[in-house]
């Protein structure tokens, strides 16, 4: 997802940045619960010890992931 991103964040041209098919692939890779499920491993293997820190992280990956889809859906009505 971030390599996605960056991708997106580096175009050097309207239509680089508005390639709709960009965004489709950081919103498949941001799949919020296989992320959750690896949030979840590392927690459970004690390299994150805080709720507090996984819940922080879970919303930034829920926040990525709704920034994208209003994107795309922007992408899609123009």
């Amino acid at each position: 997802m971030a390599a996605n991103y960056r991708a997106v964040n580096r175009a050097k041209s309207i239509r680089q940045l508005t390639d709709k098919n960009k965004i489709k692939i950081v919103l498949e890779e941001s799949d919020v619960r296989q992320l959750t499920d690896w949030l979840t491993f590392i927690q459970d293997i004690d390299l994150i010890r805080s709720d507090t820190e996984l819940e922080f992280l879970i919303n930034e990956s829920d926040e990525f992931v709704a920034i994208f889809t209003s994107a795309l859906k922007t992408l899609n009505k123009s």
